[in-house]
């Protein structure tokens, strides 16, 4: 992953990561840090901070709330089953004792997002069919 600066250099910050959004303040990128880890990335530096980590599955598709308050994620358990959840962010990583699960199935949850003013998660479900 490379970040570009205002000046139009180029920096390498290392090993694959996948961008999932932004922070409200655009020099910070959530990005997928390999399977298990999302982290709050300095694009400017390239200094991380862990934002979830779980060692019981897989995190994805995760979605920042506006106001950075909360992150929506899918967890891919090992027994096939996802796991649709909400989890608060501050200024330490959220402990899975912390993550609200709002749907636990073993059809098809995927791609949160949140309303502009943050109220409402819109996901996509099988629940009644593809």
């Amino acid at each position: 992953m490379a970040a570009a600066s205002g000046d139009g250099s180029v920096q390498d910050l290392g090993e694959s990561l996948i961008v999932q959004g932004f922070f409200g303040d655009p020099r910070f990128a959530l990005v997928q840090d390999g399977g298990q880890r999302l982290s709050r990335l300095d694009t400017s530096g390239g200094e991380r901070s862990v934002v979830l980590e779980t060692r019981d599955g897989l995190l994805a598709a995760a979605s920042l709330a506006p106001g950075d308050r909360w992150i929506a994620f899918v967890l891919k358990r090992p027994s096939g089953r996802v796991a649709l959840c909400i989890a608060p962010l501050s200024g330490r990583p959220a402990s899975e004792a912390e993550w609200i699960i709002l749907f636990d199935e073993n059809r098809y949850l995927g791609s949160p997002a949140w309303s502009p003013d943050g109220n409402r998660l819109y996901y996509l479900s099988e629940r009644n069919g593809p």
